[in-house]
C-alpha cells in the first residue's frame, strides 16, 4: 500500500472518530484495504537457438494491456533486440534478452551458433498476396575451424513462419537441423505497390564534375502513383533520397523533388513596363525583349540533383520510402569526367583561420561584390529579367546576388501550404536563375520568407490587413487558413511542421548548387508584430539545425533582421551555432567609408562571426530619389570599399537594383571593388586589421583601412574629407604608406584605380629584419587600393 493511501485511511479513520465524539454516538466503520493490480508479463519463447546472422520476432503478454516493454540485450557482441522486440544474431556465444514491464521482468536466452550462417533470399519486399521467393537464400554449415562443409539452399519446407497477406514489417521463420533462423521481409500495402517505379536513370547525357547532374525515377502508369498518394510533395507519406558514393568515398544523400517541365514559348516581344510586379520594369536595348509563357512538356516526374567536384566511377543507392517502410530500391553506377572550362571551387563556407571572411571549401576566399536583385519585376519577362541583370553584374566582375523566394516571385507554398503545383512554373524561373548565376559568377544569398508575409502592417500580406494593397494583388498568405495568427507560424507545430516539408523540397531542387552561396530564413523578421525574441530565436535554431541536417553540402545558413543594433534581443539569433554569419541591413548611412569599419568591427566583437551588410544605403527613399541625390554614386562607391576593406566579409550591398543600378546602367561602379576583391587572399596567414597593427599614412587627410597577413597585405587609402557634398579633393603626392609587422623579404606592390579595377603601377619593395614594410603612392585623390604581396625571402 502506498504512503498516500495509507495517509487517507488514517485521515478517514480520525475524522469519523472526530464527528462521532461531537454527536456523542457510536459508528462502526468497515475499512477495505486498497491493492495495486501487479504487473504481469510472459515473454516467448524463453530459449532461442540462431544461426549467426538470422532474425527472430520475440512475442510478449503483459497485464494490465498496454503497459510499456522494454527490451535490452546483455551482450551486443552476440546478439541486438530492437524496441519491437526483433532479436538479430551477430556472433557466436550466449547472450540474455530482458524484457522489463514495471518491476516485472522476462527473459530470453539466446544461443548463436557460428557454424551456420544464413543468407537470406535476393528479394525482399513482397506485395499483398505474393508468393515467397527463396531464391539466392541458403545456409552455410562450417566446422569448428570455420572451413565451409556445405551449403544449403532454403526450401519451401524449411519455412516455419510467413504470411503474404498481412501489410508491414515481418520475420520469415525458417528451421533447418534444429536450428531456428529468420529474416525480415516486408509486404507492401495496396498503396505502396502502386508507388513503386519502374526505373531510375541518368538524365544527364555526359556527366562532368562542377556541374549538375541529373536523374529521374521513370514510371509509366503515372495515373497509378498520383492516385495512391494523397501529395506528392509530403516527404512524410513519400521520401526517396539515393546515397550517392564518389570514388573518394565520399557519401552523400540526396532526395528527390516533384517536377514538372516545361517548354519556353514567346507570347510576344513587347514588354509592357506598366505590367510589373513590385518594382520597376526597365527596358534597355541590350534586354530581351520576351513576353515569356510556359507550356507543360512530357509527365512530372521524380527528379533528383547532384554535383561533384571529382572525376570517375560513382555508384547511387536509391531508396523509395512510402508512410515510413522502404518499398523499392535500385542502384545506378555512373561515370564522371572532367571540365577544363569549369570554374568549380568547392561550396561558400566560413572562412575559419579568421572567421570575419568566407573561403571556398576547395581553398581561396570568396570576397562578396555585389547587390540585392531581390525578384524579376516584369511579369512578361519573368526570369529574363535576370538574364539582363546577371550578364552585367558578371560583366563587371560582381560575384553575388541576394534574391528573395518572394511571394509574387519564387516562393513555393504562396497558392497553398502543402500542395506546390501551382508554383511549379515560378519554380523553374528559379531553376533558371540559379543556372544564369553560375554562368556568370555570380553566387546566390537566397532569402526563404519575407516579413511581408506574415506582417498585418508592414508590407502586410495576412488575412485581414487594413492594407489590402499587397493582398489584392498577390493573394493573402494562405497559413491565414491554418493559424489564427502570424505569431502562430513561430510556435504551433503544424506550421513548423508545414514548413520543414518545404524546406526539404527547396534543399532537394536547389541544394545541389556551388553557386548557392547560403540559406536566408528570413528578411528582416522583426517587422512581424507578433515575432518575439524567444520564440523567434527557438524557431531560428529549429530551422537553421534542420537545414544542416538534411543539407548534404553543407550550405551556410543566416537570417535578418532590421538595423544593426547588435545588442538587442532580436540579434540573439546570431548567437545561435547554426547560424553560419551576420546579415545586417542599415539605411540612412552617410558616409559608409567611415561608419561601416567601426559598426562591423563592434558587430565581429559581439558574435565572432562574419559580418555581411546585405541591405544598406544612403537612404531608404527608393532608387529614383538616390540617382537624384548621387548621380556619381558617390554613396555606391563607399558602401562597396568601406564594406570591404573594413573588417567586413564583402561590400556592402545596395537594394536599389531595379530603379538605380539598371535604368542608369550604372554596372561600372563595381567594377573596382569586383576586381580588387578577386586579387585579395585572406585565407590563412597571420591575420590583422590594419587598424589594430598601428599602419599610418603620411599625409593627415589620409587613412588606411584593410587587411595584414604576414607575407600579404591589402590596403584601401582614401581622403577623409571626400564625401556625397565634397566630391572635389586634392591629387595626392608623395604619400607613405607604412604597415608594420610584415615578414622580411621581397614584396610585389600594385597600386589599383578603385573605379576601373586596373592596375595603375607596380613596384618592388623590400622588408628588412625589422618587418616593416613602407611605400609611396601618388598620382591619387579621391582614394586608391594597394595589394601587398611577398615574392622571395
Amino acid at each position: 500500500m502506498s504512503i498516500k493511501k495509507f495517509t487517507l485511511i488514517l485521515c478517514s479513520i480520525l475524522l469519523v472518530f472526530a464527528f462521532a465524539g461531537c454527536l456523542e454516538t457510536t459508528t462502526t466503520t468497515d475499512l477495505t484495504t486498497i491493492t495495486e493490480t501487479p504487473i504481469t508479463l510472459e515473454l516467448t519463447p524463453a530459449t532461442l537457438r540462431l544461426a549467426e546472422g538470422a532474425s527472430a520476432q520475440l512475442a510478449w503478454t503483459v497485464v494490465p494491456t498496454g503497459t510499456t516493454v522494454v527490451f535490452a540485450t546483455s551482450d551486443e557482441t552476440v546478439a541486438t533486440v530492437t524496441a519491437e522486440g526483433l532479436v538479430r544474431a551477430i556472433g557466436p556465444g550466449s547472450a540474455e534478452i530482458t524484457a522489463v514491464a514495471g518491476e516485472a521482468v522476462a527473459t530470453c536466452d539466446i544461443t548463436v551458433v557460428g557454424s551456420y550462417v544464413l543468407t537470406a533470399p535476393n528479394k525482399t519486399i513482397y506485395a499483398l498476396g505474393d508468393e515467397l521467393s527463396l531464391r539466392g537464400g541458403s545456409i552455410a554449415i562450417f566446422d569448428a575451424e570455420g572451413i565451409l562443409l556445405e551449403t544449403v539452399a532454403l526450401s519451401a519446407a524449411m519455412i516455419t513462419g510467413w504470411n503474404p497477406d498481412l501489410a508491414g514489417e515481418q520475420v520469415v521463420g525458417v528451421s533447418y537441423d534444429g536450428i531456428a533462423f529468420g529474416f525480415p521481409v516486408i509486404v507492401l500495402s495496396v498503396k505502396q505497390a502502386d508507388c513503386r517505379f519502374d526505373d531510375f536513370i541518368v538524365l544527364t547525357a555526359a556527366p562532368v564534375s562542377g556541374e549538375k547532374i541529373e536523374f529521374a525515377l521513370t514510371k509509366a502508369d503515372l495515373e497509378q502513383l498520383e492516385g495512391a498518394l494523397e501529395n506528392v510533395y509530403d516527404y512524410a507519406e513519400i521520401d526517396i533520397y539515393a546515397y550517392v558514393t564518389s570514388p573518394s568515398g565520399d557519401v552523400k544523400k540526396v532526395s528527390a523533388f516533384w517536377y514538372q517541365e516545361y517548354r519556353e514559348i514567346s507570347l510576344g516581344t513587347t514588354v509592357n513596363r506598366n505590367n510589373n510586379l513590385e518594382g520597376n520594369v526597365t527596358i534597355l536595348s541590350s534586354d530581351v525583349a520576351i513576353v515569356l509563357g510556359y507550356m507543360p512538356e512530357n509527365e512530372p516526374q521524380y527528379r533528383l540533383r547532384y554535383l561533384t567536384g571529382e572525376t570517375g566511377a560513382f555508384t547511387a543507392n536509391l531508396y523509395v520510402k512510402v508512410d515510413g517502410a522502404v518499398i523499392q530500391t535500385f542502384e545506378k553506377e555512373f561515370t564522371v569526367a572532367a571540365d577544363a572550362t569549369s570554374d568549380y571551387k568547392g561550396y561558400v563556407t566560413v572562412d575559419e583561420t579568421n572567421l570575419r571572411h568566407f573561403a571556398f571549401s576547395d581553398g581561396g576566399s570568396y570576397i562578396p561584390v555585389g547587390q540585392n536583385v531581390a525578384w524579376y519585376t516584369s511579369r512578361d519577362r519573368r526570369y529574363y529579367d535576370y538574364v539582363a541583370w546577371f550578364d552585367k553584374m558578371g560583366d563587371v566582375g560582381m560575384n553575388y546576388a541576394r534574391v528573395w523566394m518572394a511571394a509574387w516571385g519564387f516562393s513555393i507554398f504562396w497558392d497553398d501550404v502543402y500542395d506546390y503545383d501551382v508554383r511549379q512554373t515560378n519554380m523553374n524561373s528559379l531553376d533558371n536563375t540559379i543556372e544564369l548565376a553560375a554562368e556568370s559568377g555570380i553566387y546566390i544569398q537566397l532569402c526563404i520568407l519575407h516579413h511581408g508575409m506574415f506582417s498585418e502592417n508592414v508590407n502586410p500580406m495576412w488575412p485581414g490587413s487594413d492594407n489590402t494593397w499587397y493582398t489584392d494583388k498577390y493573394g493573402a498568405n494562405p497559413y491565414g487558413e491554418i493559424l489564427d495568427n502570424p505569431g502562430q507560424f513561430f510556435t504551433a507545430d503544424v506550421a513548423k511542421a508545414s514548413f520543414k516539408n518545404q524546406l526539404s523540397y527547396i534543399v532537394a531542387r536547389w541544394g545541389y548548387s556551388d553557386h548557392l552561396m547560403a540559406w536566408e530564413l528570413f528578411n528582416e523578421v522583426d517587422w512581424i508584430e507578433q515575432y518575439n525574441a524567444t520564440s523567434g530565436t527557438a524557431w531560428h535554431r529549429e530551422m537553421a539545425e534542420y537545414i544542416n541536417d538534411i543539407d548534404p553540402y553543407g550550405h551556410m545558413v543566416t537570417t535578418s533582421v532590421k538595423g544593426d543594433s547588435f545588442l538587442s534581443g532580436v540579434y540573439n539569433v546570431f548567437d545561435l551555432e547554426a547560424i553560419d554569419y551576420v546579415n545586417v541591413h542599415s539605411y540612412g548611412i552617410y558616409n559608409h567609408v567611415t561608419a561601416l569599419p567601426a559598426r562591423q568591427k563592434t558587430g565581429f566583437l559581439a558574435f565572432q562571426k562574419p559580418i555581411l551588410y546585405a541591405e544598406v544605403g544612403y537612404s531608404g527613399n527608393g532608387g529614383a530619389a538616390q540617382m537624384d541625390v548621387d548621380p556619381e554614386n558617390v554613396t555606391l562607391h563607399q558602401e562597396l570599399w568601406g564594406g570591404m576593406m573594413g573588417a567586413g566579409a564583402g561590400t556592402g550591398m545596395n537594394w536599389w537594383w531595379e530603379s538605380w543600378i539598371h535604368p542608369s546602367d550604372a554596372y561600372h561602379a563595381f567594377q573596382g571593388a569586383a576586381a580588387f576583391g578577386a586579387v585579395m587572399d585572406l585565407t590563412g596567414g597571420t591575420y590583422a586589421l590594419l587598424a589594430d597593427v598601428g599602419a599610418s599614412v603620411s599625409n593627415a587627410a589620409c587613412k588606411a583601412i584593410g587587411y595584414r597577413l604576414g607575407d600579404r597585405a591589402y590596403a584601401y587609402v582614401y581622403d577623409q574629407s571626400y564625401n556625397l557634398d565634397n566630391q572635389t579633393v586634392s591629387t595626392k603626392s608623395n604619400v607613405t604608406l607604412t604597415i608594420p609587422g610584415m615578414t622580411p623579404g621581397s614584396y610585389v606592390v600594385r597600386l589599383y584605380d578603385t573605379v576601373t579595377g586596373a592596375i595603375l603601377a607596380q613596384s618592388i619593395v623590400v622588408v628588412g629584419a625589422g618587418g616593416s614594410f613602407q611605400t609611396s603612392l601618388s598620382g591619387f585623390s579621391a582614394d586608391i587600393a594597394v595589394a601587398v604581396e611577398r615574392t622571395a625571402g
